[in-house]
């Protein structure tokens, strides 16, 4: 298979994957009778197409993905902002990855979630759902912070695993 060919496939796994993740493999907690929290793994195959395939084609995972999700599952008005941020959770990891060529895996991976959990699940998550729903940004900041704290690790261990096994089989070149 050629490597045009390999990714497309790869990326449809992966929106699969992250679909099946985030709207049926979570838990959502609800601060002032709003999803405001959605506790899960979706991110985490978006960070790896980010990675492994690509800034294009994670950015394609993470916007395909958030767009076929609520297609298929949809709760509430679609609100594009937050698919933009899905697509940015596919690009900054590969950023990270550019920018730290010579860095050990485990130190990238680390920088790219934490990054990945600040600016997308922290902050533009928060700000575009205190619009969407009238909730004050710092009562969602706060629940928020908490989940990425529990989360990141948990992405952290999950993406490295992966990031480990990809390159163990060759399917990743860095």
């Amino acid at each position: 298979m050629n490597d045009k060919a390999f990714k497309i496939v790869a990326s449809g796994v992966l929106i699969a994957l992250s679909i099946a993740l985030t709207r049926l493999m979570s838990a959502n907690l609800i601060i002032a009778g709003v999803p405001a929290v959605r506790l899960g793994m979706g991110f985490v195959p978006i960070m790896i197409a980010g990675v492994v395939l690509g800034p294009y084609y994670g950015m394609a995972v993470g916007a395909m993905a958030d767009l076929l999700g609520f297609v298929m599952f949809p709760t509430g008005a679609y609100f594009p902002p937050i698919t933009l941020t899905s697509a940015l959770v596919g690009l900054l990891p590969h950023l990270v990855f550019r920018m730290l060529p010579h860095a050990k895996d485990w130190v990238r991976v680390v920088l790219a979630v934490t990054l990945t959990q600040i600016v997308c699940s922290m902050v533009l998550q928060t700000v575009w759902l205190s619009m969407l729903y009238g909730v004050p940004y710092a009562e969602m900041f706060y629940a928020r912070a908490v989940a990425a704290a529990v989360t990141t690790p948990v992405y952290c261990v999950i993406v490295q695993a992966v990031f480990a096994g990809l390159k163990k089989a060759r399917l990743v070149r860095t």
